[in-house]
């Protein structure tokens, strides 16, 4: 029985690694896509990247950081009550914070482009407790509410 067992369990074993080889040699092995094939591939790329989520505005009273300036784009990390993360934002465009009395919220952002203002500001209960602007390249900003 004993034999029985380690000839079957060797054959899975057998099967299983001609499958993973033929799987590697296909995906070596592959034409590559037609240049027509290209050009759909990278029109599909271009298409999603045109598209932004559409964005819906705060309410007044939101507790956001908010970005303003010129059009463009901004990569920030926001500390809060919730811990530190990084998100990339659209100018103008807001970020969710969850703000808290025993913990300061922070927002460092960076501007993706040479030109142009960035503002970045702290708003609390739609009180702006922290602001402030850039105009340099690529230019970056702190903002803490404490």
């Amino acid at each position: 029985m004993g034999r029985i067992l380690k000839i079957g369990c060797l054959g899975v074993v057998g099967l299983v690694g001609v499958l993973i080889v033929r799987f590697v040699a296909i995906a070596i092995f592959a034409p590559p896509p037609t240049p027509e094939e290209q050009k759909q591939f990278d029109k599909q790329l271009k298409d999603a990247s045109k598209k932004e989520p559409a964005q819906k505005p705060e309410p007044s009273h939101a507790d956001v950081v908010k970005l303003t300036g010129t059009a463009g784009k901004a990569s920030c990390s926001v500390d809060d009550e919730d811990g530190s993360r990084s998100v990339g934002s659209p100018v103008p465009g807001t970020i969710k914070i969850n703000p808290s009395f025993t913990y300061p919220v922070s927002a460092s952002c960076q501007k993706s482009g040479v030109s142009g203002t960035l503002t970045v500001q702290i708003v609390e209960g739609g009180d702006v407790v922290a602001e402030q602007t850039t105009e340099a390249e690529y230019g970056m900003v702190t903002v803490t509410d404490s």
